[in-house]
């Protein structure tokens, strides 16, 4: 056999894997912490679009009620989310902050415990009070699984062993054997499987149908039993929102209810021991999208029995939690009626300045295994490069209960009556009413009526002198300014004479009653005759029914509405041509009797303040974050506007006391932005924390973070709150406080300046390009501990490092023109002294010089007598 040295000519194919491209360290993740309805408190949670976040965290969370406004204050954190990924974000990390608040709970319909019989429970998946009108119930199911008893006869206390052939059970499994007079329950505690049959050992339960007088005998021959689980059902209102099937009845079994994990458990990044928190199926079967609202907190996940359980969905039979709804004490539930700084901030970490706070925060949540909390949860995320805590510019809130102002009542008309040469009209007095207005006239709905006021309860009219004629009378009570609702109608044939002929019957006045349950109103009212006749009924927002009436005809005298949300008024009348009844008044309690606070005069805004030092001072101490921060919304006047903002920068630089170096680690925006909320059919004022950190991501993203994020049109901005006029953004420029101006182009950032007062770390884009050095440097540091120190390597880090420095420039990232003008790296004996080299060190040294933003274009007209006018850039 021949062997050849060296391949036949010819095509051979050679599969050769690239290097991966070199890739910058991402700089466009933000962090957000603030208010949210529900989700995990203090923990941070990756989302990468909107509808996982509203997933977790929920709708914006209702706070207090704005009296000014008329309107209910919500929390920033979700808008906030929102425009972040509608304006470039793709990653952000959000952390919900709140005290401990309550968990909402229920006694699971048809579930006991084993041992006691007391009804077993089951929680909200984290505390708040989005939970409160969640309804929970139960459905059984059974199969079918044949036994064999090892010991007929008596049954033990203990233990019941018995074999199955075929089928197959799993411990936690629970079995039911149903005598006449007993069900018998057997809890799997061990199973051995031979060949093609089971050994099983359980616990025996017995519930007893009548009163025993002896012992259970065990059944000498095979038996049918019933391999038990249930389904858990979730409804809102009528709506289904969440359903698990196949449940088991212990912690034992894989699909037990006991394993359903709270947020605290499903988002935590590590488990008790330190160690990845890896997820079973089922634990991942509750967190798939939309998330099972539902967690075992309690009890050691004994066994449980299911007695009188449904065997059908049915939301009837489901039941509300059995903990506090008072709808007084939301906050109280949601953990939040106390609005201060200790919301945002660590208790241990909120006041420790940038210099001690690594060592302060490291040994806490490394060495000591402390969960850090507000602001300082994100110290471990490492990717996370903006942070934003929209909510800490909220004014706070206190509980004032609002007395329900009831409207002016209406009187009732008593009787109408002819008298000697005239009629006489009576009707109830108003308590606070000081006149009265009396309408009349000879169309049933006073299309052409003739009024009159007095201050009387009682009034007598001139007799009519025409032919006789129905009239019909009604009246309304007067206090200042306010009228009340219309009384009942009476009509009366006048003038009454001695021999006349039959007059035409008019339908009989109506009554109109109203009642309430927990959710509607009920209307009822009198019918005559009760057969063949249709109603009018009316329902409209001003007593005198003048505009935005809604009209139903009805068959049948009763309806039912929803509770409206506004005050309301209501009235029915029997067509075709009957009087309208008395009218009825709905008053919805007051919406939060938590009052949303007056803005903070200028020198006493101390929580915004102090949070956002401390987001400084976080920034700062880890070198690689950037805090997004805004003003709060004190004022709507152009000049109060100028002077509250440049207070609050100004109280801002001065607070940071003698580590002036932190402020170049964050920029202030303003103003507010008017901007869709949700599914966009509602617009409201935000501050712009989240569409400004989606800028910066967008910019990162897209040409990298030294460029200036300005100059581009922000995503579904309408307006701004308010508006700055144009004579006062000077003073906004000089303050370094960066605004938001509307433009042919929309609205765009026209500056981008953090708050350092040092000329060269100014710009955002040089604080930016920094720290994407910091984190390239550490990533590629990391690669070269314990290598040895020589010539060679120093050459080797020098080259590595000069590629990315090249890299950068090439992209724009520095001024310069040539790369020996735009960036250095130093290695060489001057930094790696002999001592430094036998102490184990090697220092290497960037020097670069950051490009600066244009900020200026000069544009000079030039006009000659040959060439005309002529336009040259400057």
């Amino acid at each position: 056999m021949t062997t050849l040295t060296r391949p036949l000519p010819g095509i051979r194919f050679q599969t050769v894997v690239p290097s991966p491209p070199e890739v910058l360290p991402r700089m466009d993740i933000a962090a957000f912490v603030g208010l949210a309805a529900r989700g995990p408190l203090n923990l941070p949670v990756a989302v990468e679009e909107i509808g996982r976040f509203r997933d977790i965290f929920g709708p914006d969370l209702p706070l207090a009620w704005d009296s000014k406004l008329g309107q209910m204050q919500t929390a920033h954190l979700g808008p906030a989310v929102e425009a972040f990924f509608r304006n470039g974000g793709q990653r952000c990390w959000v952390v919900r902050v709140a005290a401990a608040g309550k968990r909402a709970a229920w006694y699971l319909p048809g579930l006991f415990q084993a041992d006691t019989l007391a009804p077993a429970s089951i929680a909200a998946r984290c505390p708040g009070s989005w939970a409160d009108d969640l309804r929970v119930g139960t459905v059984l199911h059974s199969e079918t699984v044949s036994i064999t008893f090892d010991e007929p006869g008596s049954l033990p206390e203990t233990a019941v062993s018995f074999r199955l052939r075929g089928e197959r059970v799993q411990i936690g499994d629970l079995l039911r054997v149903d005598f006449d007079e007993v069900q018998l329950f057997l809890a799997i505690t061990a199973v051995e499987t031979q060949a093609a049959q089971q050994q099983a050992t359980a616990q025996p339960y017995w519930i007893e149908k009548t009163a025993v007088g002896s012992p259970l005998p065990l059944p000498t021959t095979a038996t049918a039993a019933l391999r038990l689980t249930f389904d858990l059902y979730v409804w809102y209102n009528e709506q289904l929102i969440g359903h698990l099937p196949k449940l088991g009845f212990h912690r034992d079994h894989p699909r037990s209810y006991h394993k359903l994990p709270t947020d605290a458990t499903l988002f935590a990044r590590h488990d008790d021991n330190g160690n990845p928190r890896l997820f079973t199926d089922f634990e991942q079967e509750a967190a798939r999208q939309p998330r099972f609202p539902l967690a075992f907190t309690g009890g050691d996940g004994s066994w449980t029995l299911p007695l009188g359980m449904a065997d059908l969905p049915d939301s009837d039979r489901s039941v509300l939690p059995h903990t506090d709804r008072d709808p007084k004490r939301k906050l109280h539930r949601d953990g939040l009626d106390k609005f201060g700084v200790n919301l945002f901030l660590d208790p241990n970490l909120g006041t420790v300045g940038s210099r001690a706070l690594p060592s302060a925060a490291n040994d806490k949540f490394y060495l000591s295994g402390e969960a850090l909390t507000g602001i300082h949860a994100v110290w471990p995320l490492e990717e996370v490069t903006l942070i934003a805590v929209p909510d800490a510019v909220q004014p706070g809130w206190d509980f004032m209960p609002a007395e329900q102002v009831q409207p002016l009542a209406a009187p009732h008309l008593i009787t109408v009556s002819e008298v000697a040469g005239g009629v006489e009209i009576e009707w109830t007095a108003v308590s606070e009413a000081t006149t009265y207005r009396l309408a009349w006239s000879r169309e049933p709905d006073f299309a052409a009526a003739e009024v009159i006021e007095t201050a009387n309860t009682t009034i007598t009219l001139p007799l009519p002198s025409d032919c006789p004629t129905h009239f019909y009378y009604r009246v309304h009570a007067q206090r200042g300014g306010e009228r009340s609702a219309w009384s009942n109608t009476l009509t009366l044939l006048l003038p009454q004479q001695s021999f006349m002929a039959c007059p035409e019957q008019q339908p009989p006045p109506l009554e109109l009653s109203l009642y309430e349950t927990e959710t509607d109103l009920h209307f009822a009212w009198s019918a005559s005759p009760p057969a063949a006749a249709s109603y009018v009924w009316q329902w409209a927002g001003e007593p005198d029914f003048g505009a935005g009436v809604k009209t139903a005809v009805l068959s049948h005298p009763a309806h039912t509405i929803p509770k409206p949300a506004a005050l309301s008024y209501f009235r029915v009348r029997q067509q075709p041509d009957g009087t309208w009844s008395n009218t009825v008044s709905y008053v919805p309690p007051p919406p939060s009797a938590w009052r949303l606070n007056d803005p903070a005069p200028d020198d006493e805004a101390t929580t915004l303040l102090t949070v956002q030092q401390a987001l400084l001072h976080l920034c700062a101490a880890r070198a690689d974050l950037f805090a997004i921060l805004s003003l709060p919304a004190n004022s709507r006047r152009p000049v109060a506007e100028r002077h509250a903002a440049e207070q609050h920068q100004q109280r801002l630089l001065t607070s940071v006391g003698g580590e002036s170096n932190i402020l170049s680690y964050g920029a202030l925006y303003h103003p507010w932005l008017i901007q869709p909320q949700g599914s966009g059919s509602s617009y409201a004022a935000t501050p712009p924390d989240g569409t400004v950190c989606g800028l910066f991501a967008h910019r990162a993203l897209e040409r990298g973070a030294w460029v200036a994020p300005a100059n581009v049109p922000l995503s579904s901005v309408v307006s701004l709150a308010p508006a700055i006029d144009s004579r006062q953004r000077p003073s906004f420029y000089d303050r370094q406080i960066n605004l938001i101006h509307q433009g042919p182009r929309g609205f765009l950032l026209l500056s981008a300046d953090t708050l350092s007062q040092q000329a060269d770390l100014r710009p955002i884009n040089v604080r930016r390009l920094l720290i994407l050095l910091r984190r390239l440097t550490l990533r590629e540091g990391q690669t070269y501990v314990f290598e040895p120190n020589s010539p060679a390597f120093r050459r080797l880090v020098q080259h590595r490092f000069e590629q990315l420095l090249a890299l950068l420039y090439a992209r724009g990232a520095f001024a310069g023109e040539t790369a020996d003008m735009a960036y250095q790296v130093v290695v060489d004996d001057t930094l790696n002294s002999r001592q430094s080299v036998d102490q184990g060190r090697f220092i290497v040294e960037l020097r670069v010089a950051p490009s600066q933003p244009l900020a200026y274009i000069t544009v000079r007209l030039v006009q000659t007598e040959r060439a005309g006018l002529t336009v040259t850039e400057v």
